[in-house]
C-alpha cells in the first residue's frame, strides 16, 4: 500500500487522522524489526527483508553494531483493515486513503543507555508511544526508564510484548505457561507506572503543605493537581482488555491484540465482541456445557479464554516446527479455516518461512500495532490540552513546576506569577500563543511554534530540489536542518520566525539577546533514510 506525499500531506489536514508516536524499549527488545513491519505495510520494504533490514538504522556505525544510535522519523498511512484483506493491501484504492486512512508519524529511538538524550528527543516530539518489551527478559532496568520518559513527557504510552515466538521454540512452554509470564509482564510494567503516579503524588500533596502560606488561588491549582495525581493511580495503565496492549514476535511478522480475537470468535460463540474482549483476559473460562462465560474458581482446572482462544491457536500453528512435524498438514487447516491467502510455494520447504507466510497473513503484525495506535492513543488536539502547559513549563518554585522547560516560552500564567514584567500587549499575545497551542491550533491564522529537538547535518547531494531551486555551493558540504515538530500554525518556506533559544523568558533583562529573526528555508517530510519535499 504505497503513499504519496500529496496523500500524505492531505491528511496532515485532519488532525484526528494524525498520530505521532514514538517506539521506545531496552536495547534489542525489538523496536527497530518491529519498524521494519510498519514501514513493509506501506510497500517500502520487501516482505522477506522485514525484520531483518533495519529501514531506519541509516548509519553505517548503526548497521556494523546492529543497534540504534540516533532517533529517525518517517511518516506512515494506516488504512484500518488493509492489511487482512484477502486482495491484500493494495485493493486499497486512492480515494479510501483519504477518506479512512490515518497518517501516523513514528519516530524509532535507541534503546541504549548511552543515547538517551535521542529518547528525549523523540518523546518531546510525541504524543504517543509504543513500549517494546522482550517477552523472555520481561521489564528490564532501561524499560524503567523510558516508562519514566513517556510518565514525565504525559506522552501516552501503549504496550507491544515481543518475541513471543521465543517462550515456545526456546523455552518450550506450553501455552498456559506462556499466557502468565506475559501476565506478569503487563502487571510489572503496571507496577513500575504505579510508583511514578505515587511519586508524582506524593510531590503534589507536599506542593498542597507549601501552598498553606501562599493564595487562594496557588492553593487551589496545587490541590487540583494532587487531586489529578490521586485519580490518575486509580487504574493500571496497561489493559489488554482496554486494547492498549498487544502481543506477537517482530521476528516472525506476527502480533494480535485481544478484540482481534474477539471479532473472530464473537458470533461463533454467542457474545458481544466488546463483551468477550473483557473475558479473553483474567480469570474468566469458557463453559462448553453451559455455552457461556464463567469465572475461574481458584482450583479450577479449566484453560482461561486467553489461552484456550488467543495462544493455543497460536501455539498450533508453532507445532509445525516441530521436528517431524507435517508443515502442510499443521498450517493448512489454519488457511482454509480463516480464507487465507496464502501461496501454496509458501508451504513447501523450509517449515518456519512457511509458519512465517501463514501467521503475516493470519495476524499481521502492522494491523495489530497500527491498530492500537489509531484507537487508544490521542491525536496532536487531544493531546494538546494534556502535554502543552508541561512543554511550557511554570514559574520556578510554582505549582505545577516541573523544572524542564521543553518550549522556552512560559506560559502565561506562569508568566503572571513570576518576577517577570510584560507589557499588557504582550501578555495579551502570550496568552493568545498559549491558547493556540492548547487547540492544537493549525489555522491559517494561528501562531507559528516550532519545537527544534535537534539539528541534522545531511549531505547538499541528498537533499531534494525543485526545478528551479540553487545549486549548493562550492565547498559546502553538509547542509544543518532543524528536526522539529509544529505544535501550532503553518510552517511555510518564506516565513519570518523568531528562534528561541533555551535561556529566553519573555520580559526578562537581556532577552532579546536570545532571541534570532530569520526565514524559514525548505521543509522536507523525514522518510526515514531519505528526505521528501
Amino acid at each position: 500500500m504505497n503513499a504519496s506525499v500529496p496523500q500524505l500531506s492531505a491528511l496532515q489536514a485532519r488532525q484526528d487522522r494524525v498520530r505521532n508516536i514514538c517506539i521506545m524499549a531496552h536495547v534489542d527488545h525489538g523496536k527497530t524489526s518491529l519498524s521494519d513491519h510498519l514501514i513493509g505495510a506501506n510497500g517500502l520494504i520487501h516482505p522477506k527483508m522485514q525484520g531483518e533490514l533495519r529501514y531506519m538504522d541509516s548509519l553505517e556505525e548503526e548497521q556494523r553494531r546492529g543497534i540504534t544510535m540516533k532517533s529517525s522519523s518517517i511518516s506512515l498511512l494506516y488504512v484500518p483493515g488493509a492489511a487482512t484483506r484477502p486482495e491484500g493491501a493494495r485493493s486499497v484504492s486512492d480515494e479510501e486513503k483519504l477518506r479512512s486512512g490515518f497518517l501516523v508519524n513514528l519516530i524509532d529511538s535507541p534503546g541504549h543507555v548511552d543515547f538517551c538524550s535521542e529518547v528525549s528527543t523523540a518523546a518531546r516530539l510525541s504524543d504517543g508511544a509504543v513500549i517494546v518489551v522482550d517477552a523472555v527478559e520481561g521489564v528490564c532496568i532501561q524499560t524503567h526508564a523510558v516508562l519514566r520518559q513517556a510518565f514525565e513527557e504525559k506522552v501516552e504510552p501503549c504496550l507491544f510484548v515481543n518475541k513471543v515466538d521465543r517462550l515456545v521454540l526456546e523455552l518450550g512452554m506450553s501455552a498456559a505457561e506462556a499466557a502468565a509470564r506475559v501476565a506478569a509482564i503487563v502487571a510489572h510494567a503496571n507496577l513500575v507506572m504505579s510508583a511514578f503516579h505515587s511519586e508524582r503524588f506524593m510531590r503534589d500533596a507536599d506542593m498542597v503543605l507549601a501552598a498553606e502560606q501562599a493564595n487562594e488561588a496557588a492553593k487551589e491549582a496545587a490541590a487540583a493537581a494532587a487531586a489529578a495525581a490521586e485519580d490518575a493511580d486509580e487504574e493500571d495503565t496497561f489493559q489488554p482488555s482496554k486494547g492498549n496492549v498487544a502481543f506477537g514476535s517482530a521476528h516472525d511478522g506476527w502480533g494480535f491484540t485481544l478484540d482481534q480475537f474477539a471479532a473472530m470468535y464473537a458470533e461463533k460463540l454467542g457474545c458481544r465482541p466488546d463483551a468477550l474482549t473483557r473475558a479473553l483476559w483474567g480469570e474468566w473460562t469458557f463453559s462448553a456445557k453451559e455455552k457461556r462465560v464463567v469465572r475461574r474458581t481458584p482450583d479450577s482446572k479449566s484453560k482461561t479464554m486467553f489461552v484456550q482462544f488467543a495462544l493455543e491457536p497460536v501455539w498450533k500453528a508453532y507445532s509445525a516446527c516441530d521436528a517431524g512435524a507435517d508443515v502442510a498438514a499443521t498450517l493448512g487447516p489454519i488457511v482454509r479455516s480463516r480464507g487465507l491467502a496464502v501461496a501454496a510455494r509458501a508451504m513447501e520447504g523450509d517449515a518456519r518461512n512457511a509458519l512465517r507466510a501463514v501467521l503475516r497473513a493470519w495476524l499481521p503484525l502492522s494491523e495489530a500495532v497500527l491498530g492500537m495506535v489509531t484507537r487508544v492513543l490521542p491525536g496532536p488536539a487531544a493531546a494538546a490540552p494534556r502535554r502543552v502547559p508541561h512543554l511550557l513549563g511554570a514559574s520556578p518554585g510554582g505549582p505545577g513546576a516541573t523544572g524542564v522547560t521543553a518550549l522556552p516560552q512560559m506560559s502565561a500564567a506562569a508568566a503572571a506569577t513570576a518576577t517577570l514584567r510584560l507589557s499588557e500587549g504582550a501578555a495579551e499575545q502570550l496568552a493568545g500563543v498559549e491558547a493556540a497551542l492548547s487547540r492544537s491550533d493549525a489555522s491559517d491564522g494561528a501562531p507559528l511554534v516550532v519545537f527544534v529537538s535537534k539539528m541534522v547535518a545531511v549531505p547538499q547531494a541528498l537533499l531534494p530540489r525543485l526545478p528551479n531551486d540553487p545549486l549548493p555551493l562550492d565547498g559546502c558540504d553538509d547542509a544543518f536542518l532543524a528536526f522539529g515538530r509544529v505544535f501550532s500554525g503553518i510552517a511555510r518556506p518564506g516565513a519570518t520566525v523568531h528562534v528561541l533559544s533555551a535561556a529566553y523568558r519573555p520580559g526578562a533583562p537581556g532577552a532579546d539577546a536570545h532571541v534570532r529573526t530569520t526565514t524559514l528555508g525548505a521543509t522536507y517530510m523525514m522518510m526515514g533514510r531519505a528526505l521528501e519535499r
